[in-house]
């Protein structure tokens, strides 16, 4: 059941190469006995080339979850329409909307508190601990009362390109305020994203995927 939803015809797809750790955008074209075809994979006006046994990362891209597995080239096609052949996955990782997954990673950023849909208070610079695609945890100097609405301004670097940052204005949730066990930060903050996007959604699953990738990489 898990493998028809995540390999199905049309299904978009990111293809990674372990190697380059950035993802190009693919669909699935057909299925077969063991294996799936997919387009050439691409990014702008980049083109993913791969040659036969090229181990790769793919997600699958669904309306309210994700597939995450590791594939094998099996071969390179030019008729009718230049396209890869991948081998089936022997296992799927299913990643629903709500259980995101969460990189630990320090961002630097600016929060404001909304004082109503359209007016938010001075900025403040904080630190984003960690982040996932529906929100993330803030470390703060003072605490933020469990409710408030708020406006995060922040930069994650090689979403649309490689060498240029990519700014997100994020309006959130505070959904729980901690005192830290230690003195910086004085206070953890979790917060939800409010009325975000798919593009912004999506942008943010792709940086953190990527990193992930690279940590994974780092450690092996």
């Amino acid at each position: 059941m898990l493998k028809k939803r995540a390999l199905a015809i049309n299904n978009k797809v990111e293809i990674i190469d372990e190697e380059k750790g950035k993802p190009f955008k693919s669909i699935i074209l057909s299925l077969g006995p063991g294996f799936f075809t997919v387009t050439l994979p691409y990014e702008k006006k980049d083109v993913l080339l791969l040659s036969p046994g090229t181990k790769v990362k793919v997600r699958v891209i669904g309306k309210n979850e994700q597939f995450l597995f590791t594939s094998e080239v099996l071969a390179r096609r030019t008729s009718p329409f230049p396209h890869y052949v991948l081998k089936e996955p022997e296992e799927i990782k299913r990643v629903q909307l709500r259980e995101y997954v969460r990189l630990k990673k320090v961002i630097k950023a600016q929060l404001a508190v909304l004082l109503d849909e359209d007016r938010a208070g001075l900025e403040q610079k904080v630190l984003i601990l960690d982040i996932s695609g529906g929100g993330v945890s803030i470390a703060l100097r003072e605490p933020l009362a469990v409710g408030s609405k708020i406006l995060l301004k922040f930069n994650l670097p090689g979403i649309e390109k490689d060498d240029e940052d990519c700014q997100f204005k994020l309006k959130a949730e505070i959904r729980r305020c901690e005192r830290s066990l230690s003195e910086k930060p004085k206070f953890i903050a979790g917060a939800v994203f409010l009325d975000i996007t798919e593009k912004e959604r999506d942008g943010l699953i792709r940086y953190i995927f990527r990193k992930m990738l690279e940590q994974h990489r780092m450690e092996r």
